[in-house]
Formats: structure tokens, sequence, C-alpha cells
């Protein structure tokens, strides 16, 4: 009896049963929503926000990196057997992001660098 009750219940409730196909697009939506308010929490890093400031003339590359490592958090590794760290450049920047001055310190040469973490 309380099996026949439940079922007409649930009919009196839900005349039709949802579509399958509806149920798993809400699901979806639902995921979508959640992961989507996750991402508007995400900060900016701290690569993106360090501005940096340099006028350096005739300094090799080694020297140019050496003062950005003391003006910010970042450390330097390189192979200088690959990158010619003796030539010299002059580096003349005001509040730029340290993307901006990498930029301009091997604009001239094929050296490709990569920010960990």
């Amino acid at each position: 009896m309380t099996k026949d009750y439940y079922n007409q219940f649930v009919r009196s409730v839900f005349p039709e049963r949802l579509p399958f196909k509806l149920i798993n697009k809400m699901k979806l939506t639902c995921l979508s929503l959640c992961l989507s308010i996750g991402l508007t929490y995400a900060s900016s890093s701290y690569a993106q926000s360090a501005s940096i400031s340099l006028n350096i003339t005739n300094q090799t590359v080694a020297d140019v990196l050496e003062t950005i490592e003391k003006q910010s958090e970042f450390n330097f590794f390189y192979n200088g057997k690959l990158v010619d760290v003796e030539r010299k450049v002059s580096v003349n920047a005001t509040n730029k992001d340290v993307y901006a001055l990498l930029d301009q310190l091997f604009e001239a040469t094929n050296v490709a660098y990569k920010v960990v973490d």
C-alpha cells in the first residue's frame, strides 16, 4: 500500500518524468557555473604585476640579469654555452614588466625564455 501511495504522490507532483537529456543538461549547466565562479577569483601572478626601472648602458647580459634579480623576486637560470652573456647591451626602461625587459634584452637574438611558477 505504501508503494502505491508513493507512486501516486510522485505522479501528482511530477506528472511527466523529465527527459534524461534535460537532466544531463541541467547537471552540465550547474557544473559550468561552479567552474566559472572559480575562475573569477583567479588573481594575477607576480610576474604580471611586477614593474622594474632600469637605466643601464654598455653592460653585459649577465650584469643586467643580476640587476633584475636584485630588484625583483626573479631568479634566472641559463646555460652560458647557449646564451651569450658577455654581449654588451644597453637597457633603458621605466616601470616596465619583466617580460618587456627580457624582450628588449634578447630582441636581436634567438634566445627564448620561460617564466616558471
